[in-house]
């Protein structure tokens, strides 16, 4: 894992779903595709992670440069509810200590090839790690009504993460998770 140097200000979208609202259930989604375009997102060209956010950061303050992460966009994601699967909103668990869902341009990304899983499938919180990667297609190259729920990596993949292609951040402020505190992003 490689490590930037500079800490750039990634916006920060503080979001918190009216009412109770299930993570899994289609209105989590549509609330903050909502907010997300109210901020001036173009969300048809976003893939998104749910995370504990405080690993966005290593304690030097720079951003951390996985290799891949897991993401959706919103197709896959709609997808994912259908089939009662696990959205990024799920992974922004009661214990994490700044839930947040993590948004990348889909455009700097694209869908491995080949690669070998090395990881503990039962660890959400660690980053994705894998090995053997064989890049494959840009998700440039796909039209948002095409399904991305899957390992991406960079584009320029060795030469960049994931992370480069990092647009912002959404802070979940909601009853079932504990309240985002001042968490120093």
């Amino acid at each position: 894992m490689q490590k930037e140097t500079i800490k750039p200000k990634i916006p920060e979208i503080h979001f918190m779903p009216e009412g109770y609202v299930d993570p899994g259930k289609l209105e989590f989604l549509e609330q903050l595709l909502r907010k997300l375009r109210e901020a001036g997102f173009d969300t048809g060209n976003l893939v998104f992670c749910g995370m504990d956010g405080r690993y966005i950061y290593s304690q030097d303050g720079s951003i951390e440069k996985p290799d891949a992460i897991f993401a959706m966009n919103e197709t896959g994601w709609r997808g994912v509810i259908t089939k009662g699967g696990i959205t990024p909103a799920d992974y922004v668990k009661k214990d994490a200590d700044v839930p947040c869902i993590a948004l990348y341009d889909a455009r700097q990304l694209a869908v491995p090839e080949h690669y070998e899983l090395r990881q503990n499938l039962d660890d959400y919180w660690a980053p994705v790690q894998i090995g053997d990667i064989v890049p494959g297609e840009n998700l440039a190259a796909i039209t948002p009504s095409d399904s991305v729920e899957e390992v991406v990596i960079h584009r320029d993949f060795p030469n960049a993460s994931p992370s480069d292609a990092l647009v912002g951040l959404v802070l979940v402020e909601e009853e079932q998770y504990r309240p985002v505190r001042d968490h120093g992003l």
